[in-house]
């Protein structure tokens, strides 16, 4: 009589608990899915900083690059430069040695000293 009494009881209960498991069960299932997207968030953050990290690398390598051509090309046009100026300054003193004006002294100096050196050097090379 007491067992017939309690068994609806003993039933509820079991019922109760199954569902509580049962909750606790999908509760579990949802924080585990919860982690994989966050992991997966993670991942593609990951993702996306190695990308950027590889872009500005790529950014980084091309500005020097292009700082070494502008490098180069600054060079090559001092270098030009260097090259019209002593052309222009052959020009000048040809110009002047054939209208016979008078030279500065120090070019002066430097013309005696080249024809001293030429002289040694072809004296030089009879001997």
């Amino acid at each position: 009589m007491l067992l017939r009494l309690l068994l609806p009881r003993i039933r509820l209960l079991l019922r109760l608990l199954l569902l509580r498991l049962l909750l606790l069960l999908r509760l579990l299932l949802l924080r585990l899915l919860l982690l994989r997207l966050l992991l997966l968030r993670v991942r593609l953050l990951l993702r996306l900083l190695l990308l950027r990290l590889r872009l500005l690398v790529r950014l980084r390598l091309r500005l020097r690059l292009r700082l070494r051509l502008r490098l180069r090309q600054r060079i090559r046009l001092r270098l030009r430069l260097r090259i019209r100026l002593r052309l222009l300054l052959r020009l000048r003193l040809r110009l002047r040695l054939r209208l016979r004006l008078p030279l500065p002294l120090r070019l002066r100096l430097r013309l005696r000293l080249r024809l001293r050196l030429r002289l040694r050097l072809r004296l030089r090379l009879r001997l």
